[in-house]
């Protein structure tokens, strides 16, 4: 057994059954030992697009994943979704070819030793949580699993493995030492502190929970239940919370800040006490003005990422570093007093409701073309009863899915956060698809399809039940009304041309339909649940229809933003 087939047992060893791949040469001995010893090969048509895919196949069964690329352009092409593994905490493992070692070792002043050579390791040294070349066969074994268990420790993240092809090639040398699986120890908290909080809490008027993307695992969802009820909590997420808590109950006012619900930024201006699982309250949250977030509340954030809770960006009173699921174990254990169940403020809760019933985005031009909040709501009827996943690219589209659509403990929300890709949408809809064989939305821009296209062709070949909801305004509309409340005027942005989608879907094999109308809706989705197999709907969507109202910078969390339109 050589080194590629000794890692392939590696990845058997940690329950790694399948492989997300774009081939080369360096990469080529590993690839041929996975086939050799029955790991699921899943090639794409780039090595984004294989990195997405691994991207979501995580999303859906929280367990790491395997990325492979080949030297070169085969690292550069898997930086992004580095990156974004990396800002939104996924453990993912990348694998990447490199040259040979003897070439490595030589002219280390010159930019290029072989061909396709880069350096890895630099390349990705600030957007990985550890990187490593595996420079011989000794003890690499060891080293091997260290990675795989560092991924997941601690708050999880993406790790690279630079493997030389003359390395995988090579014989093992044994060593004698039985590895030891590290142990992911999780922080205790001092129970004076959580019955300090416990008492903050019980003497609020106004309470309110934020969650975020560390809370948001089916694991959590029972506790969370609990931990709201117990305490009457209002609940608000992050854009990567949402999920973590049902969007049809009443006490749910939606995800927070620059493009957030208006019922939830006012809940988080306007409450007396924060309690903040998970969540890095990052500028998108918070706003530019970090004085006016949350100003009369006593603010408690528990997160995983000690680095976080040193350096908030908003004061906070009690910081505690702990897993999610953790602390919620630890602090339901405590008992409420009698007072706990005093009444809250209803005046508050009547004041939110208001709120939340605002319907602005009704006033899109629906007589000719397709109000996007209208279309949401009924394809996420058509599919509430089923568990299943959305997935999103990034744009408008985006965060009209985040607004509108019902999620619960029985739907996936798959999209990207912190690093915020264009073309993060089909290759994920296709590596959800894939591990759990669950029907998957996946709302996407005019301007997103057109970053990993290619990968529609993946859809037909494996004929997965993926149905895209392609919406078309023309325009690359985040940026182009980004630049008209800047700039006055959107040069680079207001008009943008894409192909015949009736004569691509059928070039890459996809049933091809079209929505052109809000009276249309009902009688062309008649059918989305039933039918199985890859799907594309082109939906023509308003040119003026922004994202509204919206937080903008040097406004407080109730002075936001209305479209002019």
């Amino acid at each position: 057994m050589n080194v590629a087939e000794k890692f392939v047992n590696i990845l058997k060893k940690n329950k790694i059954s399948d492989v997300f791949i774009y081939p080369g040469g360096t990469i080529a001995p590993i690839i041929n030992a996975c086939e050799k010893f029955g790991v699921k090969i899943h090639n794409f048509k780039s090595e984004q697009g294989a990195g997405y895919a691994a991207i979501g196949a995580y999303k859906t069964t929280k367990k790491p994943q395997v990325l492979m690329v080949t030297s070169g352009p085969g690292v550069t092409n898997a930086i992004t979704p580095l990156a974004d593994a990396f800002y939104d905490s996924i453990p993912l493992i990348l694998i990447t070819g490199q040259i040979g070692t003897k070439d490595l070792a030589k002219r280390k002043n010159v930019r290029q030793r072989g061909f396709q050579e880069v350096p890895t390791l630099d390349l990705v040294k600030k957007i990985s949580k550890g990187s490593i070349l595996i420079k011989n066969s000794l003890a690499f074994e060891k080293k091997i699993q260290n990675f795989f268990d560092f991924t997941t420790s601690g708050r999880p993240g993406p790790v690279v493995i630079d493997f030389p092809m003359n390395v995988q090639r090579s014989a093992i040398h044994k060593v004698k030492k039985k590895l030891e699986k590290k142990k992911n120890l999780q922080n205790k908290t001092n129970t004076k502190i959580l019955k300090k909080i416990n008492d903050l809490i019980n003497k609020s008027k106004k309470p309110l929970l934020l969650l975020g993307n560390g809370a948001n695992d089916k694991k959590n969802f029972g506790l969370i239940n609990k931990l709201v009820i117990k305490y009457n909590f209002q609940v608000v997420t992050s854009l990567l919370g949402i999920g973590s808590y049902d969007t049809r109950k009443t006490n749910h006012h939606g995800y927070i800040g620059h493009t957030g619900h208006i019922a939830a930024n006012f809940a988080a201006y306007t409450c007396d006490f924060l309690l903040v699982l998970g969540s890095r309250l990052d500028l998108r949250q918070t706003g530019t003005e970090v004085k006016q977030f949350c100003p009369e509340a006593y603010k408690v954030m528990v997160d995983i990422d000690k680095n976080e809770l040193d350096n908030p960006r908003v004061k906070i009173n009690f910081k505690i570093n702990q897993a999610v699921n953790s602390f919620l174990v630890d602090f339901l254990k405590l008992k409420n007093k009698k007072n706990s169940l005093q009444k809250k403020n209803s005046s508050w809760l009547k004041f939110l409701k208001i709120k939340k019933n605002l319907r602005l985005e009704d006033e899109f031009n629906i007589k000719k073309y397709t109000n996007p909040k209208i279309l949401i709501n009924k394809i996420s009827n058509k599919f509430k009863n089923k568990k299943h996943s959305v997935v999103t690219g990034v744009g408008i589209h985006q965060q009209w899915t985040a607004r509108h659509y019902d999620f619960n403990e029985n739907v996936d929300f798959l999209t990207s956060g912190g690093h915020g890709t264009m073309g993060f949408d089909i290759p994920s809809s296709i590596g959800a698809s894939i591990k759990t064989k669950k029907p998957v939305i996946c709302f996407v821009g005019d301007g997103s399809i057109m970053m990993n296209i290619q990968e529609l062709k993946t859809i037909s070949e494996k004929k997965l039940n993926i149905k895209i909801i392609l919406l078309n305004n023309g325009r690359l509309g985040i940026v182009s009304q980004f630049q008209i409340i800047t700039f006055g005027k959107d040069p680079t942005t207001k008009m943008f041309k894409t192909p015949n989608f009736k004569i691509l879907s059928k070039a890459f094999g996809l049933k091809y339909g079209n929505i052109n109308n809000t009276n249309e809706i009902d009688k062309k989705i008649k059918n989305i649940n039933k039918f199985l197999g890859p799907e594309l709907i082109e939906i023509k969507v308003d040119y003026k229809a922004d994202v509204t109202p919206m937080l903008l910078a040097g406004s407080k969390m109730n002075e936001l933003w209305y479209s002019k339109y």
